[in-house]
């Protein structure tokens, strides 16, 4: 009987994660360095083990001879303990490689086949002996070597047995290198395994991506048949979803395209972005007259602040004095508004010691008022204003509060407004207004712009007041002024000549743009590396139309040419400003064509990368 497994069938009879098959493989590969390494680390364990249990015993060895030597002599170290001593050492050699020595405390060598008589006095090797008296460590001097010493006191020397590293190893490293082989062998056969699977997942993911590109392009296609009882089959399943939805969308757009605001229609779920946009459409189209109700009271607010622009345009253009000028516009402001009283201060800073605002018109019921009053800055509402400069706008005022507060007499208004008469930061008066209604916010911000006019014509009043005040003082401060004015006109000259010169320069480098847009090809990305646009020659070599492209994400039209390159490496270099140039080849509509694409970051005010511009070759 002929045994056959199929990867596709497996995944749609069975509940079986995708993610866990990967998760698997990735086990078994992971399984197989664990074991060598273990196995590895194993054998070297025992070896050492081995190696410093043969020591100990060769130790005790040599130490029992050097205890019947002594017992002979019974002198220390003499030439015939050497001569004894050494045939035996020599006789007890450990290993192919290992030599026995005998080193005295001082560094000298007493007995050796190779270095008797020399000195390590000073040595690392003999630092350390006398340091920890017995032990062992590694050194190299050309090969590397183990050495094991212990301290004789009966000779106070040291008894050493050093041999080479690699002869003792040697058997483990033939062992790694059968691990390696079996390791290998497993890896192989979970390549295998590996590929069999993607094979297995390259059909559906094929169908969903044909599916996907024609939803893209605004087609209807067929629903997904790929009922698999794992993450396909998830994926299956939304998709179809997103296909009912396109269909549903579609129908709903037709019936109010008709004006058929009644349809039924239910959106996918609450997340639903274009199905809510739709019924959000058909409520605006429900509430067109509505809003066509309100623009038209926006339009007559409209008409009624560039009126009154107008109006009191007119006024500050008379060439009245200062006083006659503050009553006529505190006057027409206060009927225009439908307010019942009003007030105009003016700055008075003649006495630097003693800065004053001093009412100078006031206007109520009609009636011109003939009030004196002097505020000092910061005191009441008045004082405050002005020490702030910014309005002030009270609502619901108590009736014992006007008198503290207004400067306007005992009434009691239902709000007041108070506003800094200001050219840039500079204080020319204060402008008060009072009525038994309350305020709208068009009317306030429309006294402000006024105020904004006021000011610069009380500016330009108290200006000219003082010019011609200078100019009576003395002929040549007046020369001096015609000088400063003609200087002036030179500059002003010299600065239309350096904007005629920036604008002839902006002209050239927007020429220069535009040839470079027609004569390479170029696709600009947002910050989050999808395509906002694609200009005309790279949509002609590409044999496709711009939206297509727009919305994707760039690695999904071009990939490295090094498949080895990662893209998020490329991202945190433009996150940095970086200009980077690199190999890559089109894969859009199987075009598979390598190009040179050289990425440039465009940066905003805060240094934070707002787009990228791609310059493909």
């Amino acid at each position: 009987m002929k045994l056959t497994f199929n990867l596709a069938d497996f995944f749609r009879n069975r509940k079986v994660s995708v993610s866990a098959i990967i998760v698997f493989a990735i086990i078994q590969i992971s399984i197989v360095g664990i074991v060598a390494l273990t196995i590895s680390s194993l054998q070297s364990d025992r070896i050492e083990k081995s190696t410093d249990e043969v020591i100990d015993h060769h130790f005790q060895l040599v130490k029992n001879l050097i205890n019947v030597v002594e017992g002979e002599t019974g002198n220390g170290f003499t030439d015939r303990d050497h001569d004894m001593l050494k045939t035996a050492l020599s006789i007890e050699v450990f290993s192919n490689t290992g030599t026995t020595s005998l080193v005295s405390s001082s560094g000298e060598v007493l007995i050796d086949d190779v270095i008797e008589g020399s000195s390590q006095s000073g040595s690392i090797e003999h630092t350390k002996r006398l340091k920890d008296r017995f032990g062992k460590f590694n050194y190299s001097d050309g090969t590397n070597y183990v050495e094991y010493f212990e301290y004789v006191p009966v000779y106070d020397a040291f008894l050493v047995v050093k041999f080479d590293s690699k002869a003792l190893y040697a058997d483990l490293q033939q062992n790694k290198l059968i691990i390696i082989a079996l390791a290998l062998i497993m890896l192989l056969f979970s390549m295998i395994f590996l590929y069999r699977l993607s094979l297995a997942l390259l059909k559906p993911l094929s169908d969903f991506n044909f599916k996907m590109v024609e939803i893209a392009k605004g087609k209807i296609v067929d629903k997904s048949q790929y009922l698999y009882n794992n993450e396909f089959g998830e994926v299956s399943a939304s998709l179809n979803k997103v296909i009912d939805g396109i269909t549903n969308n579609a129908n709903f757009a037709e019936e109010l395209s008709n004006h058929n605001y009644t349809s039924e229609f239910s959106t996918l779920s609450e997340d639903d972005v274009l199905g809510n946009s739709l019924v959000k459409m058909r409520d605006s189209l429900i509430k067109a007259e509505e809003a066509e109700k309100k623009n038209k009271e926006i339009e007559q607010r409209r008409d009624w602040i560039n009126t009154g622009i107008a109006k009191f345009s007119d006024i500050l253009r008379d060439n009245l004095s200062q006083k006659e000028l503050g009553y006529k516009i505190v006057s027409n402001l206060v009927e225009y508004i439908g307010a019942n009283q009003g007030g105009m201060f003016i700055y008075d800073d003649s006495d630097k010691d003693n800065i004053v605002l001093n009412l100078e018109s006031s206007y109520a019921y009609s009636r011109r008022k003939f009030l004196e009053k002097q505020i000092f800055i910061g005191e009441g509402l008045v004082g405050t204003c002005a020490l702030e400069k910014e309005t002030i706008y009270l609502t619901e005022i108590p009736e014992n509060y006007a008198n503290i507060t207004s400067g306007l007499g005992d009434s009691a208004p239902r709000s007041i407004v108070i506003i800094p008469l200001l050219v840039e930061k500079d204080l020319f008066g204060i402008m008060e207004l009072a009525s038994l209604r309350e305020f709208q916010d068009f009317e306030i911000e429309f006294m402000e712009k006024l105020a904004e006019s006021i000011a610069v014509t009380m500016a330009n009043v108290k200006r000219n007041d003082v010019t011609q005040q200078l100019l009576e003082q003395s002929k040549i401060q007046s020369e001096e002024l015609a000088a400063q004015e003609e200087e002036m006109r030179q500059n002003m000259e010299e600065l239309q000549a350096t904007q005629e010169e920036s604008y002839r320069k902006e002209t050239e480098v927007n020429s220069i743009l535009d040839s470079i847009n027609k004569a390479v090809n170029v696709v600009k990305l947002d910050d989050r590396g999808d395509i906002v646009s694609i200009n005309d020659n790279l949509i002609k070599a590409l044999n496709s139309q711009e939206e297509t492209f727009k919305g994707m994400h760039y690695s999904s039209v071009v990939k490295p040419a090094n498949g080895s390159i990662n893209n998020s490496d490329l991202w945190e270099e433009l996150q940095k400003g970086i200009l980077v140039t690199r190999d890559e080849i089109v894969i859009a509509n199987n075009i598979n064509a390598p190009v040179k694409s050289t990425y440039s970051p465009v940066m905003d005010v805060n240094n934070e990368l707002e787009n990228v511009l791609i310059i493909v070759q």
